[in-house]
């Protein structure tokens, strides 16, 4: 399995956010991709995992740094800084998605008809692995860019 450094994904992660869905890569505004993704999750049945999460976007210190998301019975219970190694206060926790709050914040591009919209998912498990939004072409700092890997049932 190749592993990508911290400045190697996030250059991964840039370059998708002038995309807009193409051949095997990520694929754009569609209901049924989306649809079919989150089958092949529900149908996996996992419910406590933890995975790699990393956010590209104006949104504050607490997202800066890439996390080592844990859920259990579906809400994030444990948020571990990957660099630091600290762990994110209690209050920092609401701030990093679920799975399911990846799917929702997709459907939320798709309904609120973003500018542009890639995602790519899993193969196997069908979870969300890069999402790259930007809601405005027009609009400086609206973009995100979000790559969730390592997915690992606990």
């Amino acid at each position: 399995m190749l592993k990508i450094d911290g400045v190697m994904r996030a250059a991964v992660i840039l370059a998708l956010v002038g995309m807009n869905g193409c051949g095997e890569g990520p694929t754009a505004l569609s209901s049924s991709t989306l649809e079919g993704a989150r089958a092949r999750w529900v149908s996996a049945g996992i419910r406590d995992y933890r995975y790699e999460f990393r956010q590209q976007c104006e949104c504050g210190p607490a997202l800066a740094e890439a996390a080592v998301v844990e859920v259990r019975g579906g809400a994030v219970a444990r948020v571990n800084y990957r660099d630091s190694g600290g762990e994110a206060p209690a209050t920092a926790r609401q701030l990093f998605p679920t799975v399911e709050q990846l799917f929702q914040r997709i459907e939320d591009a798709i309904r609120r008809n973003a500018a542009s919209l890639s995602v790519s998912y899993d193969g196997t498990l069908g979870y969300p692995t890069l999402i790259s939004i930007d809601y405005d072409l027009q609009v400086i700092d609206d973009e995100v860019a979000i790559d969730a890997s390592a997915l690992a049932p606990l």
